[in-house]
């Protein structure tokens, strides 16, 4: 039985606590408990089953918001060791947001922005990884960006499905 757990009425394994993305398998006496990490972290949930990434979404809170949003929603869920570092990682996306200009001049060097392959290059990306990062980067602006991103998933899942093998 897991730890804390109260197990059900009938003494079965499964009290009815809200444990999705958790599962048990016994292998022999011991019980092994798995946590999605993926998909649907818990850390990431309110009790109600609300996501962060719903919230970040709903609200179009861009990347700095967003992320401090989702390091302050789970800090101390994911764990009680990362909670200030968590706490720490808000303040400075929330820091960064406010630093930024509203709206600023194109600088002298967007050349260099404006071209994928220079970015991945500097980022010293190859492989699948590389090719995910300039369907990204090419999705911008373009009236359909569903098959870049499409792209970009294939990629990304060649490169898990390499590393796994």
């Amino acid at each position: 039985m897991i730890q804390g757990c109260p197990g059900g009425p009938d003494g079965s394994r499964r009290c009815g606590a809200k444990c999705e993305g958790i599962t048990m398998q016994m292998q022999g006496s011991l019980a092994v408990v798995k946590v999605e990490a993926v998909n649907h972290p818990a850390h990431y949930q309110t009790a109600a089953g609300i996501e962060a990434i719903e919230v970040i979404e709903k609200y179009d809170l861009g990347f700095c918001l967003g992320s401090a949003f989702k390091y302050l929603t789970r800090a101390g869920k994911k764990s009680r060791l990362t909670e200030l570092e968590d706490l720490k990682k808000a303040a400075w996306y929330l820091k960064r947001w406010r630093e930024r200009p509203y709206y600023s001049e194109p600088a002298e060097d967007v050349w260099h922005w404006a071209n994928p392959v220079k970015i991945v290059s500097a980022f010293g990306l190859s492989g699948p990884r590389a090719s995910a990062v300039m369907y990204i980067l090419n999705s911008v602006g373009v009236s359909s960006p569903d098959d870049q991103i499409g792209a970009a998933i294939v990629s990304v899942e060649r490169e898990i499905r390499d590393a796994t093998l």
